[in-house]
């Protein structure tokens, strides 16, 4: 029977994992994550023109573009017409605009990035244009505003933590039971770390690990949008732990947070944006054994950062520089 798992256990391990170094000496903490890895998602760039900076006559004399790229950086595909980014800083009245014209929403998929034949290949990206504008107050000098672009759009990561099942809580033949054990992040500005497992009585383990803001944007609950000013949806990430369709978790019960295996509960980030999740891991006889498996754990949120940019609105009189 043993045999049979560590046969299995190698395989697993062989397709989802290539070297990485928790520390705890094991063979198997020099695998790598298949993922990639990075802490972003969307990320936006101005294309601004070679001075830095955007510059328009007053008066309605002119008009120009506002340009950025989105560009997905993390390993999470955002469908068409799920992600909006939104102009502040600037009056729509002052432009000639509506409200909404200040607001778009990005009507191409963006897959993240992916590995083919081993090789990284980027996510996609696209060009957001608001405009032609034009500044319709008449100004006596040049006057600069600043111009801040928000970008919102629902995400997902994707995780796989390493387990040690062992009959024997102090046997550490096959796997270290006790102490750290290895978890591998998609790209994303969300990350699962520390994950550690501790023995806990005959066939039974307590595993923690930690969620981790990593990116530089703000978190909000999975579908409520980044707009909401309700303390409840801000911080807030679903998580899933195992999932009992595809992984046969009918026979290793996973319950974190009093939620059972495969279902989703939420959780709030916070005191530094982490947030520390506890399970408790029961095999049944019929599961036994000394061998790893590997947990997958997902969460999904909706995640929004913005760039900013300067606007200069230059007289049209001469007056000003």
């Amino acid at each position: 029977m043993k045999s049979y798992y560590v046969l299995g256990v190698l395989l697993v391990l062989s397709l989802l994992l290539t070297g990485c170094d928790s520390g705890n000496g094991s063979d198997e903490d020099k695998i790598e994550s298949g993922f990639i890895g990075g802490t972003s998602g969307l990320v936006l760039r101005w294309y601004t023109p070679e001075q830095g900076y955007f510059t328009l006559l007053d008066n309605g004399n002119d008009e120009i573009l506002l340009e950025l790229q989105v560009e997905n950086l993390g390993e999470a595909d955002v469908p068409a017409n799920k992600a909006t980014v939104s102009l502040s800083g600037i009056s729509s009245r002052d432009f000639n605009l509506q409200k909404n014209d200040l607001t778009q929403k990005l009507e191409t998929d963006l897959r993240g990035m992916f590995k083919l034949n081993d090789k990284k290949r980027d996510g996609d990206q696209t060009v957001v244009s608001f405009g032609p504008i034009k500044y319709i107050p008449k100004v006596s000098t040049d006057i600069t505003m600043p111009v801040i672009a928000e970008v919102c759009y629902p995400y997902k990561t994707s995780a796989e933590a390493v387990l040690c099942i062992s009959e024997d809580p102090v046997d550490s033949a096959v796997c270290e039971p006790n102490g750290d054990r290895p978890v591998y992040s998609s790209g994303a500005p969300i990350q699962i770390t520390d994950f550690t497992q501790e023995s806990a009585g005959k066939n039974t383990f307590i595993i923690t690990f930690t969620i981790k803001h990593a990116g530089n944007g703000e978190i909000f609950k999975s579908g409520e949008g980044c707009d909401s000013q309700d303390f409840s949806s801000q911080g807030i990430v679903n998580v899933k732990v195992g999932n009992k369709e595809d992984w046969g978790w009918n026979s290793i019960n996973v319950n974190c947070n009093g939620n059972p295996v495969g279902e989703y509960f939420t959780q709030r980030l916070r005191f530094g944006d982490e947030s520390t999740v506890r399970c408790t891991v029961e095999v049944t006889d019929s599961m036994v054994g000394d061998y790893v498996r590997a947990l997958p754990i997902e969460l999904q949120y909706d995640y929004s950062s913005s760039v900013s940019t300067t606007l200069r609105v230059q007289s049209s009189s001469g007056s000003g520089e």
